[in-house]
């Protein structure tokens, strides 16, 4: 272990003058002896000699996965992470490529949304805002293993990991308008709850409708100030409005199903012969069993997450409403940052089927792309950043 930390440093301190600048924000590691990709940075030249040692290291070892699509992508916040640096992007080819759990994030689908009211901050006295947080933690379970008020039957937990959150529209947890500014509106197909272990059914007993611990949070915030009028207006949003985010995912259920599939990836990088740097990047095929197998899984929990953060929303509205009347609670969106999703891209002026690992990163769809919602295709979607 010393040994392989060393080598990160090594190749980190080395290599650093080496990146091709190719404009003030963007910076080349171009690929060289088994490299599948370059590594590509998006950041100033001060974030990126003040990085993570890890990250150029670790990034460099993704590269080598087989059947990688275009470049490996590091974001300005990126920092070591297990397999893949955090905040960093990698798309697989469907027939030559690998899924692997150390480019997804043991907390699958961990996600961001963000919801407006139409509370004014310099209208509300300090009780006011007191009593409102006090109730906020009173109704929203959080902390380690915590469990909440709702529990799912087995077969109302299959139903979540099918559904996602129209499970929570068609029990009264949602509304259409929810649905329509989450993220893939709230579901993926083809999750499959017979890939699911038995230990991430019991890991998730109580767990719907709850923060959990670490840097997951619901946060009551202030809009501060508008950078452009025009966008905000799309959005919603105005100067001292109230608006609350919610930072979780699929706690301890994604885990489980994350943790189960490292035993199988060990198994299957022998078993395919795929050459990895380094254990944290166990992974299968995409095409092999073992990786439609995980896939299969993996969507049961991305659709739990969103489940999930939408159970707390009906919780932050139920709570809202009894302190202030008249009241407007309403979803600006809801993104992920940990997932593994198939979507088509246009790479070397090609559209191609790919299978995106985001890990610690979110999409950013802009205008007229497919897949956001009808009111922003102006302007594209909205890309939160959270802080912890």
């Amino acid at each position: 272990m010393f040994t392989v930390n060393c080598l990160v440093f090594y190749i980190f301190i080395m290599t650093i003058k080496e990146l091709e600048k190719i404009n003030d924000f963007e910076w080349v590691y171009s690929k060289r002896g088994l490299m599948n990709s370059n590594v590509r940075f998006f950041c100033s030249k001060e974030i990126l000699e003040s990085m993570d040692q890890a990250v150029l290291g670790q990034a460099v070892n993704v590269s080598h996965l087989p059947g990688i699509v275009g470049d490996v992508i590091v974001l300005p916040d990126a920092h070591w992470g297990y397999g893949f640096p955090i905040g960093s992007v990698a798309a697989f080819d469907e027939d030559e490529g690998v899924v692997t759990v150390g480019g997804v994030g043991f907390d699958i689908n961990c996600g961001v949304r963000t919801l407006k009211t139409n509370l004014v901050y310099h209208k509300l006295s300090h009780k006011d805002i007191e009593k409102l947080a006090q109730k906020l933690f009173e109704n929203v379970p959080a902390g380690l293993g915590k469990e909440g008020k709702i529990k799912l039957s087995r077969k109302e937990l299959n139903k979540v990991m099918l559904e996602g959150a129209r499970w929570c529209l068609e029990n009264g947890f949602a509304t259409e308008d929810d649905i329509e500014f989450t993220e893939e509106r709230g579901r993926v197909g083809g999750a499959v709850p017979d890939y699911v272990s038995e230990e991430a059914i019991e890991r998730e007993e109580g767990q719907i409708g709850t923060l959990g611990s670490g840097n997951h949070y619901l946060e009551v915030q202030v809009v501060e100030e508008i950078y452009d009028g025009d966008i905000a207006e799309i959005y919603g949003l105005f100067e001292g409005q109230i608006v609350m985010t919610i930072h979780c995912g699929s706690r301890g259920f994604g885990h489980q199903i994350n943790t189960d599939f490292l035993k199988v990836f060990r198994t299957a990088v022998e078993k395919y012969k795929i050459p990895i740097k380094e254990k944290e990047l166990l992974c299968a095929p995409i095409s092999s069993k073992e990786g439609q197998m995980y896939l299969g899984a993996i969507r049961c929990a991305i659709n739990y997450a969103f489940a999930n953060r939408q159970v707390i929303t009906h919780l932050v509205r139920e709570t809202v409403k009894k302190i202030f009347r008249n009241v407007e609670v309403s979803l600006l969106y809801d993104v992920a940052h940990n997932t593994v999703k198939e979507e088509v891209h246009v790479v070397d002026s090609k559209k191609v089927k790919v299978f995106v690992h985001r890990k610690g990163s979110t999409r950013g769809f802009g205008p007229g792309r497919e897949g956001i919602p009808k009111k922003y295709l102006e302007v594209g979607q909205p890309v939160i950043v959270g802080g912890s």
